[in-house]
């Protein structure tokens, strides 16, 4: 044993033991705040401590209580209980649980990381987001798209004020796991995707890192050299958002009007058939114009809506992006007689891939 002491793998599996507990409050702590039941970070760590029945301190009549705990995780540290694969380290080494299929966002990394997916009551969350023939039982979430599984846990981590450091993506390799239960989202960055939820946790094995992926150069100015060809379409934004927007890609948000005057005029006429012949949840669209002098203006606009009221910005689409569709203007009915209001405007159905966007910097 290299002359260690007995004190000194003791002292070592209490400091990861207070560690692991340490993460088990965090997380606590995040769905206090997420369940409204604590109105700042203090509040939240207190209803953890808690709910974790944990000591602040570690004290002898803790220790001893829990002494077995530490020299298990003494010995497995020492022994290097479980065998491990190199599809653990990088998603794209081999593993005998098969490929990564999934992801999971999560505002945790270190712990997730260390620890695995925790499976999490179903019995705190509203009922409609866990499918019915799981209400009631500990589960887990994943997401087949690894984009929106990182903007999901970005946006929780944001509305809760929780460090961005912490935050990322783990890649699931679903080999041993239950079958998963879909589940389309409601709302949110995920909204209207298919969910996988499990009744099970997800072990470390199960998990892999997601390494940034590789950018050019073609991304920090339209000018500079792209494998996805030139800029076609610009996207104009406030400045706040344009850092989100390079990290995560353009979102095709949801328009669930196909018309919108139709849509105002079956709300004063309290028509609610015409209303629901207007309505489609899966209309959406991520909004570009060939000139960018008016998605500057579109920029300077919706940044009204903020305070301070930041610059507008532009983003670039790439060629590669692909051919978006005509835009009609206040929705698409494209009858015969529907006449094109903006001839240059555009939209694209699906979100557009930060590799095909670039910041455009000068000024309008």
């Amino acid at each position: 044993m290299g002359g260690m002491g007995m004190s000194e793998p003791m002292d070592l599996a209490l400091r990861l033991l207070k560690y692991d507990r340490a993460t088990e409050m965090y997380d606590l702590a995040v769905e206090a705040m997420a369940l409204g039941l604590a109105d700042n970070w203090a509040d939240a760590m207190k209803i953890a401590e808690e709910e974790a029945q944990l000591p602040s301190e570690f004290s002898p009549q803790f220790q001893q209580k829990n002494a077995s705990e530490p020299m298990d995780l003494s010995w497995r540290l020492l022994k290097n209980e479980r065998q491990t694969e190199l599809g653990e380290f990088h998603e794209d080494f081999p593993s005998s649980l098969g490929p990564v299929t999934e992801y999971h966002g999560t505002m945790n990394l270190p712990a997730v990381s260390e620890q695995g997916i925790k499976a999490r009551s179903s019995r705190k969350r509203s009922k409609k987001y866990v499918p019915e023939q799981l209400r009631g039982q500990d589960i887990t979430y994943t997401t087949p798209d690894q984009e929106r599984a990182l903007a999901f846990a970005q946006e929780r981590a944001q509305s809760l004020g929780l460090p961005s450091s912490q935050v990322g993506v783990v890649g699931v390799r679903a080999g041993g796991l239950p079958s998963p239960i879909q589940h389309q989202e409601p709302f949110g960055v995920l909204g209207g995707t298919m969910s996988n939820v499990r009744p099970s946790a997800i072990p470390r094995a199960n998990i892999t890192p997601v390494l940034k992926r590789q950018t050019e150069l073609g991304e920090f100015h339209p000018d500079l050299p792209s494998s996805y060809g030139p800029v076609e379409y610009y996207h104009g934004t406030p400045e706040t958002n344009v850092q989100q927007i390079m990290r995560q890609g353009l979102r095709a948000n949801r328009n669930p009007y196909k018309n919108i005057e139709e849509y105002v005029q079956a709300m004063k006429d309290g028509s609610d058939a015409k209303f629901m012949e207007n309505y489609d949840p899966t209309y959406r669209g991520a909004f570009v114009t060939t000139k960018p002098e008016r998605a500057y203006r579109y920029g300077e606009r919706k940044g009204w809506g903020y305070r301070p009221i930041p610059a507008p910005a532009l983003i670039g689409v790439r060629e590669g992006a692909g051919m978006p569709e005509e835009y009609i203007g206040y929705g698409d009915d494209t009858g015969e007689s529907t006449k094109r209001l903006f001839p240059d405007d555009y939209r694209y159905m699906d979100n557009i891939d930060p590799k095909f966007l670039t910041q455009i910097k000068e000024a309008m």
